[in-house]
C-alpha cells in the first residue's frame, strides 16, 4: 500500500531536485563548446552540486561527480519511503551493484584496475553497497565469493564462479545473466501498474536488442536465444515471434510492423540508443504526471541517468576530439 503521506511529499521533493538539473537547454549548450574550460563554466554555474569542480577535470572527474550526485539522490529518496518501499529500491539501483561485482571480476582477471575506477566503486561501496565495503582490495574469487554472498546475486555466481578459474569465466555471458537475474527481480518485486509498464517496456526492447544480436553475432538456435532472455508472467507475442525469425532481416520485418517501427529502422549501431529515446520520453511523461507511486522514482533515477549519460558523453567527446555529429547522435534530450 502506497504512504499515502509520504509519497506527495517526495514527489514534490523530487520535482524540486529536478528543477535544480540542467535543462535541455543547458545540454544544448555544452554541445555547442569546444573546449572543456567552456564545459567546466556551465557545470559550475548551472548544478550546484559541480560548483566546486577542478578547472583540470576530466571525463573520469566528473563522473565520478555527477556519481556522487546521483547517490545523493538516492539517499534523500530513501528517507520518505516506507519499508517495504525502501526493499523496492534497494532492488531497483541493484543494478549499479552488478556493474561492481563484474568490475572486481575483471580486476581479478586481469590483475589491475585503475585508480580511477577504485574510487567510483569506493563512492557507490562506502554509501549505498555497504555490503561491498574493501571489495575493491580482494584478489581472488573465493574472497569475492565472500562478498557475493551478501548478495541478491549470490547463487547464481557461486553456481558460475566455484571451484573455476578466472580465466575460462566468460565476463560477457556472467554479466547477462545477472542482468537476466535482476530484471526478473525487479519485475517480480515492483507490481503497481504504472511502474509494472514502465519495467515490461524495458524488458521487451532489452530482449529484442539481445535477440537480434545473439542471431547476428552469436548465430545462436532458438532454444538457446529463449533461455537466454529476460522471462517475465507472459511473454509478449512480439518477442515470441521474433525468436523464430531464421535471420536478422526478418527480425527488422517484424519489428516494422511493431509499435517500436521507428526504433529499428536503421543500423543496429544505432538500437540501444533509440531504444533510451524511447524510454526517455515515457520517463519524462510519467514524472510530469508526478504520480503517487514508485513509477515517479523509476521514472526520476532514469531521466538522472540519461542525464549523467549525456554530459560523459559530450566531456570525453570533446576531451577525444570527436566529430560534434558523432557525440550529437549520443545525446538523448
Amino acid at each position: 500500500m502506497i504512504n499515502s503521506l509520504k509519497y506527495p511529499s517526495l514527489v514534490a521533493k523530487l520535482k524540486g531536485m529536478k528543477a535544480k538539473n540542467l535543462t535541455k537547454t543547458d545540454i544544448e549548450d555544452l554541445l555547442k563548446q569546444n573546449n572543456l574550460v567552456s564545459v567546466n563554466n556551465i557545470l559550475k554555474q548551472k548544478n550546484y552540486h559541480l560548483s566546486g569542480l577542478e578547472d583540470n577535470f576530466d571525463r573520469i572527474k566528473i563522473e565520478n561527480e555527477l556519481n556522487k550526485i546521483l547517490i545523493d539522490d538516492i539517499e534523500k529518496i530513501y528517507k520518505y519511503l516506507s519499508s517495504k518501499d525502501k526493499e523496492k529500491l534497494r532492488i531497483y539501483v541493484s543494478e549499479y551493484e552488478i556493474d561492481i561485482l563484474i568490475r572486481i571480476l575483471k580486476k581479478i582477471k586481469l590483475s589491475k584496475i585503475e585508480d580511477s575506477e577504485i574510487q567510483n566503486i569506493e563512492l557507490w561501496t562506502e554509501r549505498i553497497f555497504k555490503e561491498l565495503k574493501e571489495i575493491t582490495r580482494i584478489n581472488t574469487i573465493n574472497e569475492f565469493l565472500q562478498y557475493a554472498d551478501k548478495t541478491d546475486f549470490k547463487e547464481l555466481l557461486e553456481e558460475n564462479l566455484k571451484d573455476k578459474n578466472i580465466k575460462d569465466v566468460d565476463l560477457f555471458m556472467l554479466e547477462m545473466k545477472l542482468d537476466i537475474l535482476y530484471f526478473e527481480n525487479v519485475f517480480k518485486n515492483i507490481k503497481d501498474a504504472s511502474s509494472s509498464k514502465l519495467i515490461k517496456d524495458k524488458i521487451e526492447l532489452t530482449n529484442i536488442i539481445w535477440i537480434y544480436r545473439m542471431k547476428k553475432f552469436y548465430n545462436m538456435e532458438t532454444d538457446e536465444i529463449s533461455s537466454n532472455i529476460i522471462k517475465t508472467d507472459k511473454q509478449s507475442t512480439l518477442i515470441q515471434e521474433i525468436i523464430k525469425q531464421n535471420d536478422c532481416e526478418n527480425i527488422i520485418e517484424v519489428l516494422k510492423k511493431s509499435k517500436y517501427k521507428n526504433i529499428f529502422k536503421e543500423d543496429e549501431k544505432y538500437f540501444e540508443n533509440y531504444a533510451k529515446r524511447y524510454m526517455y520520453r515515457k520517463y519524462k511523461k510519467i514524472f510530469e504526471q508526478g504520480k503517487y507511486n514508485f513509477s515517479t522514482i523509476i521514472a526520476y533515477l532514469n531521466l538522472d541517468e540519461i542525464l549523467i549519460e549525456n554530459i560523459i558523453n559530450i566531456v570525453g567527446g570533446i576531451e577525444y576530439e570527436i566529430d560534434k555529429r558523432l557525440i550529437q547522435e549520443k545525446i538523448i534530450i
